[in-house]
């Protein structure tokens, strides 16, 4: 939501919601640290997918000559893993790391 202030197009609902003191920013502001903000965003999103490709390539070595986490059938870590598994797939993490 705007607010006209002087001829200048003012918001304070995204400033509230991103933590700040609900004081009136100017547009240019409000733009730069809603980009700072988008940044920090994919910089934390890129070191969680990073950390996870590092995750599946251990767990890719430790499966090689073996077709089950534990043991020689199928247990519940293989079940669980296989979540893991298709939540990268759709994250699209590119692994070994």
């Amino acid at each position: 939501r705007y607010v006209q202030t002087g001829g200048d197009k003012q918001f304070t609902k995204r400033a509230a919601r991103a933590g700040h003191k609900p004081a009136l920013l100017g547009a240019e502001e409000a733009l730069r640290r809603t980009k700072e903000e988008l940044e920090q965003r994919v910089a934390e999103r890129t070191r969680d997918l990073r950390e996870l490709a590092n995750h599946l390539g251990f767990v890719d070595k430790a499966l090689q000559g073996r077709e089950f986490l534990v043991g020689n059938s199928l247990t519940g870590a293989d079940i669980q893993m296989s979540f893991v598994a298709e939540a990268a797939r759709d994250l699209r993490v590119q692994y070994p790391a």
